[in-house]
């Protein structure tokens, strides 16, 4: 009877252990680039380059104001210092009070900038990553600067 009890307390434990090492790996910041080009990002002070229809998953202080500039068609780190040094970026604070940041960038859009409804028009409540969008952002915490 003790191994019975001993093993189910190990095997609890690993699921527990499991359980929480993959909920602590998710990331709270996705920038999705729905461009048919590269993009240039600076978030805080590091620097990005999304390909297009590719996601940036990050984890990031979203507890607060968090800063994003976008640099269109921009395929390099070299090219994206380039045009900080001589470009006017798309610029976005997102007042994120501790909620996810899954935004989507389609310049065609309008705003170019919003939160990710995730596929089929976002009745699954995930991201294309599988992410939950149950605490995302919503549209009115994006300000273009």
């Amino acid at each position: 009877m003790k191994n019975v009890k001993s093993t189910l307390f190990i095997f609890a434990s690993i699921v527990t252990m499991v359980t929480s090492l993959s909920i602590a790996a998710v990331p709270n910041f996705e920038l999705y680039n729905k461009a048919n080009k590269a993009i240039g990002m600076v978030l805080g002070s590091q620097q990005y380059i999304v390909q297009s229809m590719q996601q940036l998953p990050l984890t990031t202080n979203t507890s607060s104001t968090i800063y994003v500039e976008v640099y269109p068609d921009t395929n390099s780190t070299a090219e994206l210092k380039m045009k900080m040094a001589e470009f006017n970026p798309h610029k976005f604070r997102i007042d994120a009070a501790g909620k996810t940041v899954y935004l989507s960038w389609n310049p065609s859009k309008s705003p170019s900038l919003y939160p990710q409804t995730g596929p089929l028009m976002g009745l699954m409540g995930k991201t294309e990553s599988g992410y939950s969008l149950s605490n995302n952002i919503t549209s009115s915490a994006i300000k273009k600067q």
